[in-house]
């Protein structure tokens, strides 16, 4: 795939932030304030208050907030009368609180919600695994309340920690390992047709980056934006990813470009491709490596004819 499909921005001095992952996915990262940031110490010089809201206790003791939507709809997570931590999902005037509920384990954690009201998190399953979460409310398109799994990439573990309003979820998840290696997960988009789509895909193979989590993605029109955070070169940095929209068949929409033998990044199959691929596949250029095993050899060749003659 051509780098002109892909833009990626890096952060100010990213190199210098710290971050790990906890086994839930929760990131902390402690990076040094740039230069050319203004810091406000003096809050009050900037801003004035408008109001503030006692969301109040609910049937437990924590009642934290993580996100709230532009209509004024607020995610979090609170401690039911029986010890367990549940996301919950409240109105703007407190009227409605929903308690969203499990997977089937002991927890759930809310973590975004788009203008539809649809939340994000991740969940405890009844066997123990730690999965990304959709709950969409019930609606005119919906008449009861659905509480999705939305998988992994291969591995137990995943946690989604964005979405925008047109219900495209990102997050992190693990790959397919004897040890499900959460401190090397790979950023995912989820899309309802498509399922859940690991974004390191749509990297060149010589790119030099490891995308580890997606927190946000906007509502693309014409092209998505995600950005999260990641390694270069081995180096943490955070990374803006700009998604060339196209039309999946049976999806509702544009979807970005996930079609690794589209090597000439026209959004067509076709016979260009394969003349572009052998050409770098003779000349051993590094996105040759289809298959990413860091060598080119004749199992890139095979893998690249199976994913021409399969299409997009």
């Amino acid at each position: 795939m051509d780098q002109a499909d892909i833009s990626i921005a890096l952060a100010a001095r990213r190199q210098d932030a710290r971050f790990a992952i906890d086994p839930c996915g929760s990131p902390a990262t402690q990076p040094e304030v740039p230069d050319h940031v203004l810091q406000l110490n003096n809050l009050a010089d900037h801003f004035r208050l408008i109001s503030l809201s006692d969301l109040g206790p609910a049937a437990g003791i924590r009642f934290p907030s993580r996100a709230v939507n532009d209509v004024g709809y607020v995610v979090g997570t609170f401690d039911t009368e029986a010890g367990e931590a549940h996301a919950y999902l409240r109105s703007p005037d407190g009227q409605i609180s929903i308690d969203i509920g499990t997977l089937g384990g002991a927890f759930s954690i809310g973590v975004a919600i788009n203008d539809a009201n649809q939340v994000v998190g991740y969940s405890q399953r009844a066997d123990g695994s730690v999965h990304a979460f959709r709950y969409t409310p019930a609606g005119p398109d919906n008449p009861a309340p659905r509480l999705e799994d939305l998988g992994t990439l291969g591995g137990q573990t995943s946690w989604a920690s964005g979405i925008n309003n047109g219900g495209l979820t990102v997050g992190a998840a693990t790959l397919a390992s004897p040890f499900d290696d959460v401190a090397h997960p790979h950023a995912f988009l989820f899309h309802d047709t498509l399922g859940m789509m690991d974004l390191n895909n749509v990297l060149p193979p010589d790119s030099s980056w490891t995308l580890v989590q997606a927190m946000d993605i906007d509502d693309g029109n014409p092209a998505m934006t995600v950005r999260g955070f990641g390694l270069f070169a081995g180096a943490a940095r955070g990374f803006e990813l700009t998604l060339q929209p196209m039309n999946a068949p049976g999806a509702d929409g544009p979807v970005p470009t996930l079609c690794p033998s589209d090597f000439t990044s026209d959004g067509f199959v076709n016979s260009q491709d394969l003349f572009e691929f052998l050409s770098r596949f003779l000349e051993q250029r590094p996105s040759a490596d289809f298959d990413r095993s860091g060598f080119i050899d004749s199992q890139d060749f095979f893998a690249f004819i199976q994913a021409y003659l399969a299409g997009c």
